[in-house]
């Protein structure tokens, strides 16, 4: 018990000094770097309005094939268990059916 114990203050000290360590890193490493890339792309005088144009236009066609390539893939799934489904309920119908209709009295055809 007191070893149990011992592991878990040594699991909490574990654990405040990382969330320290981590909490000091919030300042500095959320700050924008003068060298990283911004996506949005300004010229002098602002935006072209035909850049943003041409951006919105492959944005929209590449969503559009993403939708296109999700649904396809929803309707084969459906299909896929749709067909595992009735697959699997039709030997649990053909027991029933035997079970209800065996020759002899009351329902006494599975042996």
């Amino acid at each position: 018990m007191r070893a149990f114990f011992m592991f878990m203050s040594m699991m909490l000290t574990a654990a405040f000094a990382l969330q320290s360590s981590t909490s000091n890193c919030r300042s500095t490493c959320l700050s924008p770097s003068p060298y990283t890339r911004t996506s949005v792309s300004v010229n002098l005088f602002g935006n072209s309005k035909k850049k943003e144009e041409e951006e919105r236009a492959r944005i929209e066609a590449e969503q559009e094939a993403l939708n296109a390539k999700w649904a396809k893939e929803s309707q084969n799934e459906l299909i896929l268990m749709t067909v595992f489904g009735v697959g699997t309920s039709l030997p649990v119908i053909y027991l029933l059916y035997l079970a209800l209709t065996g020759e002899g009295g009351g329902g006494t055809g599975v042996y």
